[in-house]
């Protein structure tokens, strides 16, 4: 009889070959490499990325969404963003529709033809929404939750959760404790999956890792190199190596880490140029990164579109 453990790795090993190819080699790079530059008029900052296609994200600033295009151009707005987060609170999913968080607190879905809207999630008496993320193999969607009092010195809630949804919304589970039956998160802000079924969380001054059933693995709270560093979680994602990159806008770096919670690198800092990075995203099929910052000098969010993954064996670039 098969190790469900076996059976599980398997699984994502195949899904990882199908999307880089069987004679593929994936590396990372010494330093990343910038391949476009896209500046996004008359938008002062970008909160969040969500990747659609090659050339087409979402972005957000307060209470508007964008579509763009790579170069720059706005092809689809929507204004009924939620007011209670600004962060993680839109995502694309397997067949490109929009979802997202609305000024009512439920969880919307737009078709890819944005021509229509219905609801999958409404908002409960006690739970807002917070952060959202659409798995592309499942359709699955997860979902990190306040409830009752914020308390804006600590940026805590009194309650948080992740709940899991299928790609309908109806509920599948929900994590809540760590081993010890303490509370888990503080204040969810981008929540995203790894290619090992891990859930990740920006948990504002730290990143929270679970497995599949949410069990805790480890809470990342900056380069332990550093002595005295504070870390500010924002925008999140992971790449086809398993490896969590993060956006500390505190200290204007973006953090690589290891799928256990290892500091690999500063991918991004100050030194490079770079303002405020806020968020990014990567692009599981051309492996390239949509990174995020605002221009305090001109008042301009940007996005930059790069590659910190050697792709060897391929003709895509």
């Amino acid at each position: 009889m098969w190790d469900s453990d076996f059976l599980i790795k398997f699984e994502i090993m195949e899904r990882r070959r199908k999307m880089v190819g069987s004679n593929t080699m994936l590396r990372l790079m010494p330093k990343p490499l910038l391949k476009e530059s896209v500046p996004l008029i008359n938008i002062p900052s970008v909160y969040h990325i969500s990747y659609v296609t090659s050339d087409r994200v979402w972005v957000s600033h307060l209470n508007n969404l964008f579509l763009m295009n790579i170069a720059g151009d706005t092809l689809f707005q929507l204004n009924d963003v939620t007011n209670v987060s600004s962060f993680g609170v839109h995502s694309v999913n397997k067949e490109g529709d929009l979802i997202y968080i609305d000024r009512n607190h439920d969880i919307a879905l737009i078709s890819s033809d944005y021509n229509n809207k219905s609801i999958l999630v409404r908002k409960s008496k006690k739970w807002i929404p917070l952060c959202i993320f659409s798995l592309s193999h499942t359709g699955d969607l997860l979902v990190g939750m306040g409830n009752e009092y914020f308390e804006r010195t600590t940026y805590e809630y009194t309650r948080t959760k992740v709940v899991r949804y299928n790609s309908l919304g109806k509920y599948v589970h929900t994590i809540k404790y760590n081993d010890e039956g303490e509370k888990l998160y503080y204040h969810p802000t981008y929540i995203t999956e790894n290619g090992n079924e891990d859930i990740v969380v920006a948990d504002f001054w730290s990143l929270k890792v679970t497995d599949y059933n949410g069990k805790h693995r480890f809470t990342y709270t900056g380069n332990p190199s550093v002595s005295g560093d504070t870390f500010t979680a924002h925008g999140i994602c992971t790449d086809a190596l398993l490896n969590i990159l993060v956006c500390d806008v505190l200290y204007r770096t973006v953090h690589l880490i290891d799928k256990d919670g290892k500091f690999l690198s500063y991918l991004f800092s100050e030194e490079q140029g770079f303002f405020r990075p806020t968020c990014i995203a990567y692009d599981h099929r051309t492996h390239r990164l949509w990174y995020g910052h605002s221009d305090a000098l001109n008042s301009t969010a940007r996005l930059h579109i790069y590659r910190h993954i050697n792709i060897e064996n391929s003709v895509t670039d």
